[in-house]
């Protein structure tokens, strides 16, 4: 019990150090009603270019919500520890990385659902959508999932980022990227021949699908392999983000800097 208490202190401290310098207003503001409007931008142009029925558009955007939290939090972990001094204590301590900056994915994950969750919530009540009990729980399930994933891509992310100095365009660049290229906005049978292959190894690509399976009546157990299919994705970004850091740290000791550029 003690390994999973330090787990979730460590997880709870690294979130509040994020939020720590501003009050709770802005905290509702940047993590919740941000990504909603962003979510009903799209929704609201899917509407005007499919003639009314926006239910398939509608809850691809709220799952893509994840990566305002989960992509942007996580992606920054190591940037910040560099900036104010700490990356270079973590590295010289005998202590696990491991250990150290993957328990900072739960919160991530916890706000990324929750930022899912808020966008249901909010588009139920404002185009009145009707659907079951069931589907509603496979909605929940999937988040988690979603949340879960695209907090992987932000550990992957955030090894990359100690070998760029610009660390917004990077960002920017894959929020870009899943939102046009994971089936969110559009279908991807329109993506030219030679990018049909991108969607599949990108992260969010399993969870939306899943999600118009969903609200076409399926049942979740039913694309199951899906689900398998997207853990898996956010497991192997979160080795191979792992690995790359370590072999930055390498780089790091040997030539005694950590800016590697």
């Amino acid at each position: 019990m003690e390994t999973f208490q330090r787990l979730f202190r460590n997880a709870a401290f690294t979130y509040k150090i994020r939020f720590g310098a501003i009050n709770w207003k802005a905290y509702i503001l940047f993590t919740l009603i941000t990504p909603v409007m962003q979510m009903f931008c799209f929704a609201l142009l899917a509407r005007y270019a499919n003639g009314g029925n926006i239910d398939y558009w509608f809850i691809g955007n709220a799952l893509v919500l994840t990566y305002m939290s989960s992509l942007f939090g996580m992606g920054t972990q190591f940037s910040n520890e560099r900036e104010i001094g700490t990356l270079i204590l973590i590295i010289a301590s005998p202590e696990s990385k491991i250990a150290t900056f993957l328990p900072r994915t739960i919160m991530f994950t916890i706000e990324g659902c929750l930022n899912v969750i808020v966008g249901y919530a909010f588009g139920f009540l404002a185009f009145g959508f009707n659907i079951s009990t069931g589907q509603f729980l496979s909605l929940l399930v999937l988040c988690f999932v979603a949340s879960f994933v695209a907090a992987g891509f932000g550990v992957m992310i955030s090894s990359l980022a100690l070998l760029t100095r610009d660390l917004n365009l990077l960002l920017n660049v894959s929020s870009m990227v899943l939102l046009g290229l994971t089936g969110a906005n559009f279908s991807l049978e329109r993506l030219p021949q030679f990018l049909q292959f991108l969607p599949k190894i990108l992260p969010l690509t399993r969870s939306i699908k899943i999600s118009h399976y969903i609200m076409k009546g399926e049942t979740l157990m039913s694309h199951s392999y899906l689900i398998f299919g997207e853990i898996f994705m956010g497991l192997l970004l979160m080795i191979l983000g792992m690995l790359l850091f370590k072999f930055i740290e390498k780089k790091a000791i040997k030539k005694g800097t950590l800016d590697l550029i």
